[in-house]
């Protein structure tokens, strides 16, 4: 049997490697445009602020490595179409490979918003190595001008992870969101705040509720203010490359549309990673979910069921994620306050600002930590603020969510406790007691 994969970035790699694994008779090629693959993108703003040594430290996936797995490469190739009826990919040089499963892991693009004077602008994104490089051959140049500004525009992951690059390399940066406050899809306007005044610097601005209505040379024009800059940054997103799919026949809304084995509307055709639609587990609703986690596990179910009769599923995500900026670890699951009340969602939520470690210990700390729960006292959502420690929390509360755990369960959780490691009555468990009291008095 041929499995042919369609792109290389994290989820292809992936949905390779299970595949041969899975049937080592199978024969699978890998194709893609590109001539550089295999590394993190998540790395590459940390890379440029030097908290990562070099670009050739973030590949995750050499060349020679997948070929040991048996994978066959074929890099610098474009495919321009897929022949379903006759399970056949064409390349740009018309060779055509044929394919008993096919996976579309294409990924996604940075979206250029219609900004007037974008078109003409000497702008900078970051999505492959490439991008990094060019924007750090342009951060080397400014550093022998005196008070070099940046503007970037966009607040969520990657705008605020460039921008600290930038206030590091001592180049002074505003940041523009057009949303009222920072990271709006994973959190809520009182974290956000919250992680803005601590990350706020004298060389690293952020202004919200601002429209960027153009640019011109040197000069960014919002609704409300100009800025200048010798350096340019776009960070407005993402969007799921689906031509080839829809160019297919393939069924495509804001990405392509899968169901939990990771098939398209034909059955021989998988897709994963950022190039599709998956379910959010609290909502029961599709949207893409453009990130490494996600990509990596989708990549798994595609490639193992693309050899195998026997299908593995994935139920859906939560879009449990996490970012550091400043020093400071930010991180949340599940649903934000403003996606249940948008989706009609009736909660209450938690919050409480504690230590990591008890009081008397030497080395502890801050923590900020917020819990919501439906009525039914399921969790639905949580956001967490503080040092490294916040990621195993976020990841138990991803879990809880996924197996349907209560409030009352988590007031009851067991934990590991020791004055030098963690306090003695878990901040989950009180959060969770205190949505429960909340929940109470709400019925009354």
């Amino acid at each position: 049997m041929r499995v042919v994969v369609i792109g290389a970035g994290g989820a292809g790699i992936t949905a390779a490697i299970e595949a041969k694994r899975n049937n080592g008779d199978a024969e699978v090629i890998i194709v893609d445009k590109r001539k550089r693959i295999g590394f993190a993108p998540c790395a590459l703003p940390y890379v440029l602020a030097g908290d990562i040594k070099s670009f050739d430290d973030i590949i995750e996936f050499p060349k020679n490595f997948i070929e040991e797995q048996g994978i066959k490469l074929l890099l610098e190739k474009t495919v321009i179409g897929i022949n379903r009826s006759d399970k056949k990919v064409i390349l740009d040089d018309n060779q055509e490979l044929n394919y008993d499963s096919l996976i579309l892991a294409v990924g996604s693009h940075s979206f250029i918003p219609p900004i007037k004077g974008v078109e003409s602008a000497e702008l900078f994104t970051l999505k492959t190595i490439e991008d990094a490089e060019k924007l750090k051959a342009r951060i080397d140049e400014l550093k022998t001008k005196e008070k070099p500004k940046a503007v970037v525009i966009g607040a969520g992951f990657i705008g605020l992870e460039v921008a600290f690059a930038l206030a590091k390399n001592n180049i002074n940066v505003s940041v523009i969101e057009v949303a009222p406050y920072i990271l709006p899809v994973m959190l809520d306007e009182d974290f956000a705040r919250i992680v803005k005044e601590k990350i706020e610097s004298d060389k690293l601005r952020i202004f919200c509720s601002e429209k960027v209505s153009s640019i011109e040379k040197n000069l960014v024009i919002t609704d409300k203010s100009k800025y200048e800059f010798d350096l340019l940054v776009l960070a407005t997103g993402v969007r799921a490359n689906s031509d080839i799919a829809k160019n297919a026949g393939l069924e495509v809304n804001k990405g392509i549309v899968v169901n939990e084995f990771m098939q398209t509307s034909d059955k021989n055709i998988y897709a994963c990673g950022d190039c599709i639609e998956i379910n959010n587990i609290v909502l029961n609703k599709k949207n893409p979910s453009q990130l490494a986690t996600t990509a990596l596990r989708t990549g798994k179910i595609a490639g193992y069921n693309a050899v195998s009769n026997e299908k593995k599923s994935l139920k859906g995500v939560l879009n449990t994620a996490v970012t550091k900026i400043m020093g400071l670890t930010i991180a949340s699951t599940g649903l934000t306050e403003f996606s249940a009340t948008k989706n009609n969602i009736e909660f209450v939520k938690a919050t409480i600002s504690s230590k990591t470690r008890e009081d008397y210990a030497t080395k502890k700390n801050e923590l900020i930590a917020k819990l919501i729960i439906n009525k039914e006292k399921r969790i639905i959502g949580s956001q967490i603020i503080g040092d490294d420690e916040v990621v195993p929390m976020i990841d138990l509360l991803a879990l809880a969510i996924k197996s349907g755990l209560s409030a009352d369960e988590l007031v009851m959780m067991e934990h590991a406790y020791s004055p030098l490691t963690s306090p003695v009555r878990s901040q989950i468990s009180i959060l969770a007691e205190l949505c429960l009291k909340k929940l109470g008095v709400k019925k009354k």
